[in-house]
């Protein structure tokens, strides 16, 4: 597992079958070191960066990662997350 601001992507690569796409799902550790499974909902570009939103179905809690080059989630810093936040509920409320 890599340290708090390095999250790593599990089940990568969706799986198509019969026209429907599997969930795929993502693990990390808390502060207080508890693992946390997360379904990825959502992706999305902002400023020439890929994001992710993840979902918590135990407790319906949500996160945004950034996605790297290397297929790891890291959290944003508090700047960065409440700029891409109020971008993604801009575009969600579009919809």
């Amino acid at each position: 597992m890599n340290n708090d601001n390095e999250k790593e992507i599990l089940n990568e690569n969706e799986h198509i079958e019969d026209g429907v796409d599997e969930p795929v799902f993502v693990e990390f550790e808390d502060e207080n070191h508890n693992t946390i499974r997360c379904e990825v909902v959502d992706g999305f570009e902002y400023k020439g960066k890929n994001y992710c939103v993840v979902c918590n179905n135990e407790d319906g809690s949500s996160y945004v990662f950034r996605l790297t080059d290397e297929d790891e989630l890291v959290v944003p810093d508090e700047k960065e997350f409440d700029e891409v936040a109020a971008y993604y509920d801009s575009i969600v409320d579009e919809d």
